[in-house]
């Protein structure tokens, strides 16, 4: 069973790894708008239709929201593993603070 010292500095690491896909996600949410907006204007200059420009201008910014869509499941990777770290360290000073209640 880990030391209560070791939960503490994986759950450090867990979070700054879970900041790190946090805006890791942020800037490629940003890429995929900036895309989207380049290609929405293209559009428009181009004369596609007002109903499908969206979908049009979606469908074009593919790779940046194929990257948006990775960093998405990153951060949630982050941050079940976070997760998973705090729960054990919650468990394991319930069970030293059980062990010291009754020695």
């Amino acid at each position: 069973m880990a030391t209560l010292g070791e939960l503490s500095a994986a759950l450090e690491v867990g979070t700054d790894e879970y900041t790190d896909a946090l805006d890791g996600e942020a800037e490629a949410e940003n890429a995929y708008l900036r895309a989207f907006a380049a290609f929405f204007l293209r559009a428009k200059v181009d004369g596609v239709p007002a109903t499908i420009m969206s979908k049009y201008a979606d469908a074009q910014a593919v790779e940046e929201k194929a990257a948006w869509n990775l960093a998405v499941a990153r951060v949630k990777r982050c941050y079940a593993k976070r997760d998973e770290i705090k729960s054990r360290l919650m468990a394991r000073m319930s069970h030293d603070k059980n062990v010291r209640d009754h020695t």
